[in-house]
């Protein structure tokens, strides 16, 4: 590339509308109109390029119905830091949405995603721990009873 000549390149959101502008400035000063509209028509397709994001309505859906889950399992209970986490990411994507910011959106609402997984996970093992403990002691009682019991027919005998 000489000295008189440059390259603009572009690069927009999901759509990834990628292009190359080249130009030389000898022809960009002698035909103004032309290099106007060559501008224009880029930020044209820059415009529409960013427009064309759609809200992650879908995603705040599913996150919605997984923070449900996780609550259904007890994650008030079990893992209250994860689904207090999930809610406020939740209302975080809720208030991009409301500024047009998709992208943003849909990340936060992911992250919202993860943490309400989690506080369904943790919570299902907290209380599949709880069970196995319940299960244990249960043992031990029995198995001291059938103790006791033989011990009983020992001394009977």
């Amino acid at each position: 590339m000489d000295g008189d000549e440059f390259d603009l390149g572009v690069l927009t959101g999901n759509n990834m509308l990628a292009f190359e502008f080249k130009t030389t400035l000898k022809s960009s000063t002698k035909y103004p109109i032309m290099r106007n509209l060559l501008l224009f028509t880029l930020a044209l397709f820059i415009t529409a390029g960013c427009a064309s994001t759609k809200p992650p309505n879908d995603k705040l859906t599913q996150v919605e119905a997984s923070i449900q889950q996780a609550e259904q399992v007890g994650a008030e209970d079990y893992a209250p830091l994860e689904i207090r986490e999930a809610r406020k990411k939740l209302a975080e994507a809720r208030e991009q949405v409301q500024k047009e910011e998709y992208e943003k959106a849909k990340r936060t609402a992911d992250r919202a995603m993860v943490d309400a997984e989690l506080a369904q996970m943790k919570s299902l093992s907290s209380k599949a721990q709880k069970a196995v403990k319940e299960l244990r002691e249960s043992i031990r009682v029995l198995q001291e009873e059938i103790q006791n019991n033989l011990d009983k027919s020992e001394i009977s005998s």
